[in-house]
């Protein structure tokens, strides 16, 4: 049986954690996104205001770290951390926006302004960047020899702060489909797996329907073939449809990303 250190047990300033395994990147800007997710649900803003101090410095750190991040853990980091990565680039980009939008409904229009302004120049470097190109790259330095499933764009469309065209997200939509194995799109170019839930995150990026069903069902054929009959897993191979070590995991509660 598996069981998880106690470090509550350890002196008041042990540091367990290596800051190589941490994701703050990640982590800051994800904080920020549910912080507006949760306003916009119940447009209650005194959550928010009594931790504005935290959330302060969460947007600073993505403002600093946050356009060209350097190699530090993220979500996508199943075949290695990366440098430069550009969908951690975009969901904090994202990050900042929720931050601006959170300001101005506590009427801090100033402030909230600026925020959307930094916003607004990271998104404009990455649509510029992909300019010109099939798709985004993996990476800011890697060539479109590579690519990675984008998405953190998502966020952008669901909570409607349009810090990129939606042309955008149809040209990253179309080239993954042109990558598609016969369960899914690889979650990047280094290896032939995939992640479910990103999956659909991806084809909430499209507004054509077609598409979106192309995507949905690789997964469709995935549970119903599948050579390992385990409960759901999130993380496979999109050519064998095996599985790799997760099965029913609560991150599955993002397949129903299409139905926000």
């Amino acid at each position: 049986v598996k069981t998880h250190f106690p470090f509550y047990i350890l002196p008041e300033n042990y540091q367990p954690y290596e800051f190589k395994m941490q994701m703050p990147v990640e982590e800051c800007a994800n904080m920020l996104i549910m912080f507006l997710a949760v306003y916009q649900a119940d447009k209650d803003i005194t959550f928010f205001e009594s931790n504005k101090d935290l959330c302060a410095k969460w947007v600073k750190y993505l403002v600093k770290y946050g356009l060209k991040p350097g190699n530090q853990l993220c979500t996508d980091d199943f075949a290695g951390h990366l440098e430069n990565n550009i969908n951690l680039a975009i969901k904090a980009t994202v990050g900042i926006a929720a931050y601006a939008q959170l300001l101005f409904e506590c009427e801090e229009s100033e402030k909230g302004g600026e925020y959307r302004k930094i916003a607004e120049t990271f998104a404009t470097e990455i649509t510029i960047f992909a300019e010109g190109k099939t798709h985004l790259p993996l990476t800011w330095n890697s060539g479109e020899d590579t690519f990675g499933l984008k998405y953190n764009f998502a966020f952008d469309k669901i909570l409607g702060l349009n810090l990129f065209n939606r042309e955008l997200f149809e040209k990253e939509v179309d080239y993954y489909l042109s990558k598609a194995e016969r369960y899914g799109v690889p979650l990047d170019n280094r290896k032939m797996y995939t992640k479910s839930d990103w999956l659909l995150w991806v084809a909430r990026l499209t507004s054509d329907m077609q598409k979106r069903k192309a995507l949905i069902a690789m997964i469709d054929d995935f549970l119903k073939t599948s050579p390992d009959r385990v409960p759901f897993s999130d993380w496979y191979e999109t050519q064998d449809g095996s599985y790799h070590e997760f099965r029913a995991r609560s991150v599955q509660g993002g397949c129903f990303i299409l139905l926000i």
